[in-house]
């Protein structure tokens, strides 16, 4: 099945459909029109002949950019940048260079116009050189051997006992001692060699107790909790930040991680709305918000999941969005803003809210280069972020959590970075996965390391550590060690582990039907259940050693797969009985346009567990059924029909070019349409469209969107039509309802071609009432619609 960028959200096999998704956001908005004229005036062909380079040689640190621009252009030129060597330097179309590792090579600008009707072309050159960052961080040794000692900031003990030091004691840092827990490999085993540099350079972490000889803020409170309290004053205050805020900003200190558990109830994610990167021409933090599909987030949307019986919201923010490109990552105060408004609006309803470094478009992978000084970077940029993040936040209430990270921590740890194509087979770190272990351990130590320093409330703030990909079996491995809380008097009751739980994923994420090996279109068998609680039962390693868990994501994602609400109320159920925080993603339950929610079954289950009603959409749907039904052709009559071709992408793109102005400008057909690149094989085209029918193709083919005036028909029915080849026939359709064409909060629903391809059956007119807009798309790339026709019936 079609997976739209803004609905769903992936384990296991997710990296590899993240691929495709990632590459299309790279190109979902059109960044300007090609300027075109007649006739080049003279002065333009005058200065065509002096053409030059705004610098003829650069240097450039490594993981750092310079951008180049071609002075004296006609307006008609186009130029295409290039790089000899992108081992060493790429650069894009808007001539900015990007230093990858040290070295030397060229940039080429390869410059075309017309000069008296006769095409010029010119090839300008800039040198670029490639330093490395000095190193200023301790080196240790990467090894597979277990160790006692610890180094770059993780405290590694035997097997099973506690790594939380004593309150007298501080850890004992060792220079060249690994980073990291025990290995499951037996002792004697050979210790895994590492394919990457000799040394692998770790920051050291301050383990020195910041909140010693420091009087407590006044917004620090001493007692005793005997049930959880508001956060809400009704008298507004504004935060040094200058935001207006209702929470009062009241540290529990405490506050344990078994009551906030407690407290936190039953959670959602804010998906694929503040993390959505990638988005070309995006310059305000709504045109990211936005970026794959969902509304700008409000206080009624918030203010609905409360009404649900939702007590805490996760919310993965992608900084990288908007910050600096100085090489200091100053996250752009606008950004930081947006973030601030959407956990206020959850603190307003007295919610828990998390936020978190989300996906964030790859840099992660800098982690695991080859050149240190990428690393060095990598490095730099997580504690630039989580500096400003703690320092803007830290004087709310305890209501606000911090997350290290999302699935990042672990093997994509070595991405490809530079490529930006993250997924299995996309690797080009070096890291074994011991050492990825390591790296991963210090990266959650910095994490408390550095919002504690910040002090004041972020002394006795709850924080949440991404376990190992956030996979439990990964996670539960002796290798992955929870931080040290560097606030002795904390001990292990401050820190919380993040996992997330899809399995079995061939359920839970798997769309395509056609794929016999990875497809399951049911849960609820008593193994099925057995294997979540065998799951749910390993993590009570982190509850025995103090710590608690929350799931910050789990859920299936397709709504037509029988035992939806079985799974969803087991996770519940379990929860509750080991002390678990589930937050569930999951973007087709909840309709953010309208704040209702949209499956009567799942409200069931909800309103079983929690006591509370979800307010449902009118003539909401059930899980697991299609909730249309085939109809005669003789008990309808024609309406109104589309022909012509829509084909659902691939993934691969469109020509581009670049003006004069260094915009990237997406070619177009005298028609408007888009030109694909080779290999491309989405498209739209019409033959014929009857009057009174709207059809508007998402720009790069990833859906359909039709409208017609419904309430003219007593009970509208439509017909869908594909192509004879084999991969449209062999496809399944999807078709859903939305509130505007190319946006909007839709659920896509699997319609098999054998059954409803070619046959009439009805729409729903509830939905058609407060939506539109059917939207149609298909599970396969390159399956195709030729034909949509309108019916009502008699």
């Amino acid at each position: 099945m079609f997976m739209a960028p803004h609905f769903y959200k992936f384990k296991d096999r997710k990296e590899d459909i993240m691929k495709r998704i990632e590459k299309k956001l790279l190109s979902v908005l059109v960044a300007g029109a090609m300027i075109i004229n007649v006739g080049v005036p003279s002065q333009s062909v005058a200065a065509a002949g002096k053409l030059k380079l705004s610098a003829k040689s650069v240097t450039v640190q490594v993981g750092k950019s310079k951008k180049v621009t071609v002075k004296n252009a006609p307006k008609k030129a186009k130029v295409v940048w290039s790089s000899k060597n992108t081992k060493i330097a790429k650069v894009n179309q808007k001539g900015k260079i990007t230093a990858v590792k040290a070295g030397n090579t060229k940039v080429i600008a390869k410059v075309s116009y017309v000069v008296s009707k006769k095409k010029t072309t010119k090839k300008l050159q800039v040198a670029v050189k490639v330093k490395k960052n000095v190193p200023n961080t301790a080196t240790t040794e990467p090894t597979g051997v277990p160790t006692t000692a610890a180094s770059g900031g993780a405290v590694t003990t035997a097997p099973g006992s506690s790594n939380q030091p004593t309150a007298t004691d501080a850890p004992v840092i060792t220079s060249n001692a690994p980073l990291g827990g025990a290995s499951d490999t037996p002792a004697t085993a050979e210790p895994e060699k590492s394919t990457g540099p000799a040394k692998l350079v770790i920051p050291e972490c301050d383990f020195s107790d910041p909140s010693e000889g420091v009087e407590d803020v006044e917004t620090v409170d001493n007692s005793e909790i005997n049930g959880d309290v508001s956060n809400y004053v009704e008298k507004s205050r504004r935060t040094e930040s200058n935001v207006v805020t209702h929470d009062s900003g009241m540290m529990r200190k405490n506050l344990n991680n078994t009551d906030l558990i407690k407290f936190m109830g039953q959670g959602w994610n804010l998906a694929n709305t503040l993390e959505s990167c990638g988005i070309v021409g995006g310059k305000s933090p709504n045109d990211f918000e936005q970026g794959w599909g969902n509304i700008v987030t409000n206080q009624g949307i918030i203010s609905g999941l409360k009404e649900g019986g939702f007590n805490s919201v996760r919310v993965p923010v992608a900084w990288s969005n908007m910050v600096s490109d100085d090489g200091e990552y100053t996250i752009n105060s606008a950004y930081l803003k947006r973030v601030e408004e959407v956990i206020n609006y959850c603190l307003n309803k007295e919610m828990y809210v998390i936020i978190n470094i989300h996906y964030d478009g790859d840099w992660w992978g800098q982690f695991g280069d080859p050149d240190q000084s990428v690393r060095d970077e990598a490095w730099k940029r997580f504690e630039s972020y989580w500096q400003q993040i703690a320092e803007r936040y830290k004087g709310y209430s305890d209501r606000l959590i911090f997350e290290s990270a999302n699935e990042e921590l672990g093997d994509r740890l070595n991405d490809d970075w530079v490529n930006a194509k993250t997924g299995a087979g996309n690797y080009t770190g070096i890291l074994t996965e011991d050492e990825c272990y390591k790296v991963v351990n210090a990266i959650n130590q910095k994490f408390v390391e550095i919002v504690r320093k910040t002090g004041g409330n972020n002394l006795y703030r709850q924080l949440l550590i991404a376990g190992y990909n956030t996979d439990i079996d990964m996670t539960t491995n002796k290798r992955f060690l929870m931080p040290v809380d560097t606030v002795k008097t904390n001990g292990t009751s401050k820190l919380n582990v993040s996992v997330h739980y899809y399995t079995p994923s061939a359920y839970c994420i798997s769309e395509d039907k056609t794929n016999e090996i990875w497809y399951t279109d049911s849960w609820g068998t008593d193994d099925d259940i057995n294997q979540m609680r065998t799951y749910f039962e390993k993590m009570t390693r982190f509850t025995k050693e103090g710590y608690s868990v929350i799931i910050g994501e789990y859920g299936p994602q397709l709504m037509s797969k029988k035992g939806v609400p079985e799974f969803i109320k087991q996770v519940m159920i379990f929860g509750e009985e080991y002390g678990y925080c589930p937050m569930i993603w999951n973007t087709a339950m909840y309709n953010r346009s309208d704040c209702l929610f949209e499956y009567e079954d799942i409200a069931e289950v909800y309103e079983e567990i929690t006591g509370v009603k979800m307010p449902l959409e009118e003539g909401p749907d059930r899980t697991g059924t299609i909730g249309v039904s085939l109809v005669n052709e003789e008990e309808v009559e024609f309406v109104a029909s589309w022909e012509g071709k829509w084909t659902r992408t691939n993934n691969t793109g469109v020509q581009t070019t670049v003006d004069a102005d260094g915009n990237t400008v997406y070619e177009t057909n005298p028609d408007g349409s888009y030109i694909p690149v080779d290999g491309e094989v989405g498209q739209f085209s019409t033959t014929s469209c009857s009057d009174g029918i709207e059809m508007v193709s998402n720009a790069f083919w990833w859906q359909l969107f039709v409208n017609y005036d419904w309430s003219s028909l007593n009970e509208p029915c439509i017909r869908i039509t594909m192509a004879n080849d084999a991969i449209s026939q062999g496809a399944a359709f999807q078709l859903g309802y939305t509130t505007i064409a190319d946006g909007g909060s839709y659920t896509l629903v699997d319609y098999d071609n054998s059954e409803y391809g070619s046959k009439v059956f009805t729409l729903k007119m509830n939905k058609l009432a407060v939506k539109p807009w059917v939207v149609l798309s298909s599970s396969s790339p390159g399956a195709t619609i030729t034909k949509i026709e309108i019916f009502d019936k008699k």
